[in-house]
């Protein structure tokens, strides 16, 4: 690196990744026996605005959230802990469909960086079932 120089002479920002390297003391990461698992986990309204293949900061998705924390509480265990067939039964068939595959780690993460938000994005032959779950208009999943 060039010292945090951009060459048009600007600064550079650092990222988290990189802040972490100068701070961290191991090569590898040592984590403590008792420290429980790592949960990732996407936020609820990204899944089923893909789900529904529209934007999140929409009133459908607001209302398919609400009426999920509703029903189970939160997201962690809307994401985690609920039972699939209970979720089919309170949600959309997309959305459901959508959480089990993000439960199934079959959602693509791209992740951000450098001023970009990061994007989500279901995968390929999931991504179709999802979209043909329930019948109406086709989608561009369906050619």
């Amino acid at each position: 690196m060039k010292k945090w120089r951009c060459t048009c002479g600007g600064t550079i920002k650092k990222g988290v990744r990189d802040r972490i390297e100068e701070l961290s003391d191991y090569s590898e990461p040592a984590h403590p026996d008792y420290r429980p698992k790592y949960l990732h986990l996407l936020p609820l309204a990204e899944i089923i605005a893909k789900a529904l293949s529209i934007t999140p900061l929409t009133k459908t998705v607001a209302a398919e959230w609400d009426n999920l924390i509703k029903k189970f509480g939160n997201e962690v265990n809307i994401l985690v802990d609920a039972g699939m067939d209970e979720i089919k039964e309170n949600t959309n068939e997309k959305i459901a469909c959508a959480i089990q595959m993000f439960r199934d780690n079959k959602v693509i993460i791209h992740p951000g960086g450098g001023g970009k938000y990061g994007v989500i994005e279901l995968s390929g032959d999931e991504a179709k079932q999802v979209h043909k779950a329930v019948k109406g208009q086709k989608s561009l999943f369906d050619f």
